[in-house]
């Protein structure tokens, strides 16, 4: 998609509230970061209409790494911003590209796509 066309979709985003609320558990407990094939800025805005951009310490985008997923480069980008070791990083994921990526990376990772009464 297109940066410039982005803002006239903004108001459409809508939270994943489980994933919401596993960030808002973990928040201040865990170093939490979002790492995503998405633009930059996007992900930063649609961070920021859900409610939860402060509750990441990092945001890791495509444009910050080489290969996007299912290379592990964002989830591995991710950990070392954070300062922990890829192993005990869990990923929650949404994307078959993504979870290979994570199981590349030797982190944990559930496919949010299974969670019973996910709400999109």
């Amino acid at each position: 998609m297109h940066v410039a066309l982005f803002p006239n979709l903004l108001s459409r985003v809508r939270p994943v509230f489980e994933i919401v609320a596993v960030a808002r558990t973990h928040f201040g407990r865990l170093p939490l970061a979002v790492a995503s094939c998405g633009d930059q800025l996007i992900v930063e805005m649609t961070l920021e209409r859900v409610g939860i951009r402060t509750l990441f310490d990092h945001v890791v985008a495509i444009g910050t790494v080489c290969r996007g997923k299912p290379a592990p480069d964002l989830f591995l980008a991710a950990s070392e911003r954070l300062g922990v070791a890829p192993e005990t990083c869990h990923v929650y994921e949404d994307s078959d590209e993504g979870l290979e990526a994570a199981s590349r990376a030797g982190m944990s990772a559930l496919d949010v796509r299974e969670v019973p009464g996910l709400t999109r």
